[in-house]
C-alpha cells in the first residue's frame, strides 16, 4: 500500500483536480472522525492500479448483538487526484437490535451529506434508510442512493448508503 502521507485529513488542502465534484480526499478521509469512523489516510489500494485509490474505517462495533454484534464503516472511493464516492455500510446482525444500529446510519449519512454536498439529508433519503429499502435521488450535482442487500441465511442484511 501507498499512502499519502502528506495529506492530513482536513488539515492541508491536497488531492482532487478542478473538475471533481467533491472536495479534497484530505478533507473527505476525516468527515466523520466525530462519528467515530476514522480513516487510515489515502491510500492505493493496488500500486499496478493508478484508479484504485480510496481511505476507510475499521468497522465500529455498534452494541453487544447475538449472533454478531451490528457495525458500521465509512469508504471513500477515487483514484490518485480525485473521489469518485463516499459511502457508509451498516450491516445490521442482529434484527432485535437493527432500530438502534439505523439511527447510527442516519446521523453519520446526515453529517455526511451535509458536508459533502452543502444540504441536508432529503426526507426521502431518512425514510428509506429508517425502513431499509432501496432508493435513489439526485441532490444537486450529486446522486445519492441506499441499497439493501439480505444476507443468505436470512438473519440480518448490509444497507449501504452512498453519495456519487
Amino acid at each position: 500500500f501507498i499512502v499519502r502521507s502528506t495529506c492530513i485529513a482536513g488539515l492541508i488542502a491536497c488531492g482532487n483536480d478542478s473538475t471533481s465534484k467533491f472536495a479534497p480526499y484530505s478533507a473527505i478521509c476525516g468527515y466523520l472522525y466525530s462519528q467515530g469512523l476514522v480513516t487510515r489516510g489515502w491510500t492505493n489500494y493496488d500500486p499496478s492500479d493508478s484508479s484504485d485509490w480510496g481511505c476507510n474505517s475499521p468497522y465500529r462495533i455498534l452494541d453487544d448483538g447475538y449472533p454478531m454484534s451490528d457495525n458500521i464503516a465509512y469508504y471513500v472511493e477515487g483514484d490518485a487526484d480525485r473521489v469518485t464516492k463516499a459511502y457508509l455500510v451498516l450491516n445490521v446482525n442482529d434484527m432485535t437490535l437493527e432500530t438502534n444500529a439505523k439511527q447510527i446510519l442516519i446521523k453519520a449519512a446526515k453529517e455526511l451529506t451535509r458536508k459533502v454536498t452543502g444540504s441536508l439529508l432529503p426526507s426521502s433519503m431518512r425514510t428509506a434508510l429508517t425502513s431499509a429499502h432501496s432508493y435513489k435521488v439526485q441532490l444537486g450535482k450529486f446522486a445519492i442512493s441506499s441499497t439493501k442487500e439480505g444476507y443468505r441465511s436470512g438473519k440480518g442484511y448490509q444497507l449501504t448508503y452512498a453519495i456519487e
